[in-house]
């Protein structure tokens, strides 16, 4: 069974400021190399057996990059499904809140697309297989919603306000099993320029 598990979020992206996306498959940015060495070094002692990963690029080109080993991929790590708003500007779309619409709105869905409480119950399915798994060591390359629905989760946190979580580009988070259940040992805000 694991018993240490890291979550950790996709390096920085090819996307102007402001725009929504989270389903749409966008590429790193060209500090990728830069993002990717600072995480291998934070992670210099942690050696996963299995590593788990988004499909999305943006995931699955880090989990390449910093961990030597193959990538599992796994569908319901995706980003939340912004739906209709997917690709548009923030200031375009007409909700009170912008980019933290989802964090005020928890239950409500974007023109089709899901709720943040949706894309938690997808990705606690996800968490509670990794957990199962015979590897004691586990990495997962995710997104920063993602992260956030597992640490609301995980620390019995309400959903809403897990944006107090910083959790900036290749950050992450650490999870240990001890005999009285999982606790967080490492919150890695992420790389800063």
């Amino acid at each position: 069974m694991a018993k240490e598990i890291i979550f950790i979020r996709h390096s920085s992206l090819a996307v102007p400021r402001g725009m929504c996306y989270g389903f749409s498959d966008i590429d790193v940015s060209p500090n990728f190399s830069i993002e990717a060495e600072w995480l291998k070094l934070k992670l210099a002692s942690f050696e996963p057996q299995i590593v788990i990963s988004s499909p999305l690029k943006r995931c699955f080109k880090l989990s390449e990059e910093v961990f030597d080993k193959p990538v599992k991929l796994e569908n319901d790590l995706r980003e939340v499904n912004y739906g209709n708003w997917e690709g548009k500007m923030w200031e375009d779309i007409d909700v009170e809140g912008d980019n933290l619409w989802m964090y005020k709105n928890i239950n409500n869905c974007p023109p089709n697309g899901e709720s943040f409480s949706q894309l938690q119950a997808r990705v606690v399915n996800v968490l509670d297989k990794v957990k199962a798994l015979e590897q004691e060591k586990v990495a997962v390359v995710c997104h920063g919603g993602v992260i956030r629905s597992l640490l609301a989760h995980l620390l019995s946190t309400p959903l809403e306000n897990t944006r107090i979580f910083d959790i900036h580009y290749v950050g992450f988070v650490k999870f240990v099993k001890n005999n009285e259940g999982w606790r967080l040992t490492e919150l890695n805000a992420g790389f800063k320029q």
